[in-house]
């Protein structure tokens, strides 16, 4: 009898630890449920975000300013480098005419002279006022 009274006592003892194990378990599983909840969320969230960057990168697809940033993505650089460092061409048109001796005017190129000898002038018909005999 005391055999069959330690077997049951081991046996409760290993239902007892059983129990334990099973709670654990138990838990265990509603963390993982729980964590399985969070990664669906987020996962629903960020399939959510992409779709939302891919509907403005389509958009800005239609866009002009897209399309001409494409264009020259798409041209050769050494072509559009070649191209951006040729110099310009200028012409030149006369707005003043020429002079006498057929020399282009400028702007201002009359007014020296004439400043110069309004300024000898002015400054040769004023008195010295420093000067008490003057």
């Amino acid at each position: 009898m005391d055999i069959l009274s330690d077997l049951l006592n081991n046996l409760d003892g290993a239902a007892e630890k059983t129990d334990s194990a099973l709670a654990y378990m138990m838990k265990a599983i509603g963390n993982s449920k729980d964590l399985t909840d969070n990664l669906d969320n987020t996962c629903s969230r960020l399939q959510n975000d992409i779709g939302k960057i891919i509907d403005n990168l389509s958009d800005s697809k239609k866009s002009e300013m897209y399309n001409k940033f494409v264009n020259l993505i798409k041209n050769d650089p050494v072509d559009v480098a070649n191209f951006l460092s040729t110099p310009v061409e200028t012409v030149e048109s006369a707005v003043y005419g020429t002079d006498k001796n057929g020399s282009q005017l400028t702007y201002g190129s009359k007014m020296a002279p004439f400043h110069s000898s309004n300024f000898c002038f002015n400054n040769s018909n004023k008195k010295d006022t420093t000067d008490p005999t003057g």
